[in-house]
């Protein structure tokens, strides 16, 4: 009797490497242990857990043979079929996978690639994936989104000209290349967003003035094609330097902050044309508007202006789409990227030449007012801090500091306060990388 149990427990062991292997070749379990919950080959299970879950895939192992012996070996399709099911749905829904919840996409514009983070649900540290998840863009990727559904993500290539689709694996957040998407028209691609409900991608292309300081940059719109891709099926001009283009949550207005003549143009959207509101545009009241954020309402609308070094408050009208100046914050030098929480509480602003993130809270009237402790560096050797992202959560930020080739992790408190976590290097790259995108996998 002892003889023939530990015989099951040898095959039982033996099974569970063999189903390791089989099903972390590349994919979900290698990737959940990098966040340091699933490292199957040393997982920490028992032996009694994982013989049960060894018996278990055992039993479905077998089931499945006998059910191909009894149907005739499947369909009769190619040598690569499943014969009908998918057994690594099975497996992957039977294990509690509870430590991976979100990623983050870093575009490398030295390197032309897509980095891939994995960020830790239960402490919002990362970790990167490998080079085995990176992907090559066209030249000089700038920023990454990502739909509201988690599905595809989206590449602006400032020098390539273009926009990189890619799927994102509901369970790895893997990329794999879809499609390159031409963007015709004057200037360069420079940032983008898209709609509420995924129908219309909008791109700002960056271009100088003319001699005489009129606009030459352009709003481009693609719309999504259901079998899959972009098609361009509008543009507008005349925009002085545009660097960042925002939607409102209901999908009907757009903004576009233009850095030349220091102003914010509104648009109205209608089946994917845009056309002007009101005068076609407001002072930003400072130099140099660079990013944008709306609160997840759309009542506010939130500029950084660069060589301004503030924050200018805007109420959006919510009949007309048009821009009331609120007021001003001031932030400290150089400010390059702004994020706001998911609850639309706090605003935080990334200062490229004081390596620091500004911390502000939301006024019910959209006035920005300094934290308790208005700001905290984010750069250990100097200056560059460039983008500012919360995670999907609204627990955790992260700031990107191309200076000192990091990115640094902070937990948001219920006051809106950070507190500093771990540091991840980017080293190799990191000169290189502009923008981080966390995203919630959808599985």
């Amino acid at each position: 009797m002892l003889a023939e149990i530990i015989l099951i427990e040898v095959i039982a062991e033996s099974f569970w490497r063999l189903w390791v292997d089989y099903y972390t070749n590349d994919y979900l379990i290698k990737y959940y242990s990098t966040v340091e919950y699933y490292n199957m080959k040393n997982i920490g299970l028992s032996k009694s857990s994982k013989f049960k879950l060894s018996s278990i895939a055992l039993v479905i192992a077998s089931l499945g043979i006998s059910l191909a012996a009894c149907n005739g070996g499947g369909s009769g399709g190619s040598s690569n079929s499943n014969g009908g099911g998918t057994p690594h749905n099975i497996i992957e829904s039977s294990i509690p996978l509870k430590g991976m919840a979100s990623v983050a996409y870093v575009p490398y514009s030295n390197s032309d690639n897509i980095g891939t983070l994995a960020i830790d649900a239960t402490n919002g540290n990362l970790s990167d994936l490998g080079s085995k998840y990176n992907v090559t863009t066209a030249k000089r990727p700038l920023q990454v989104v990502v739909d509201h559904q988690a599905k595809n993500a989206y590449v602006v290539n400032h020098d390539g000209l273009s926009i990189s689709q890619y799927k994102i694996d509901p369970f790895s957040g893997k990329l794999k290349y879809a499609y390159k998407i031409p963007v015709n028209a004057k200037g360069t691609p420079q940032a983008m967003t898209i709609a509420p409900d995924d129908s219309y991608v909008y791109v700002v292309n960056y271009s100088d003035d003319d001699k005489k300081g009129k606009g030459t940059g352009e709003v481009v719109v693609f719309k999504q094609v259901e079998s899959g891709g972009l098609t361009q099926v509008s543009k507008v001009g005349d925009q002085n330097g545009p660097m960042a283009v925002v939607v409102n949550p209901q999908g009907n207005y757009v903004y576009v902050a233009n850095s030349t003549n220091n102003s914010i143009t509104e648009f109205k959207v209608e089946s994917g044309n845009l056309t002007s509101i009101g005068s076609g545009s407001v002072d930003s009241h400072a130099s140099s508007p660079f990013a944008m954020a709306m609160d997840k309402d759309g009542k506010f609308l939130f500029v950084v202006n660069y060589d301004g070094h503030s924050v200018s408050s805007f109420k959006v009208d919510q009949k007309t789409g048009e821009l009331t100046y609120i007021d001003k914050a001031e932030t400290e030098e150089k400010p390059h990227s702004i994020a706001i929480t998911p609850d639309g509480k706090y605003v935080y602003v990334a200062n490229s030449d004081s390596g620091t993130v500004s911390e502000y809270a939301v006024a019910e009237d959209g006035k920005l007012n300094p934290l308790a402790l208005p700001s905290v560096p984010a750069g250990n050797s100097g200056k560059k801090t460039w983008s500012v992202k919360c995670d999907p959560t609204g627990k955790y930020l992260y700031a990107l500091n191309t200076d000192d080739k990091m990115i640094h992790a902070f937990s948001i408190g219920q006051d809106g306060t950070l507190k500093a976590l771990s540091d991840l290097s980017i080293a190799g790259d990191g000169n290189g990388a502009y923008d981080i995108t966390p995203v919630s996998l959808r599985h």
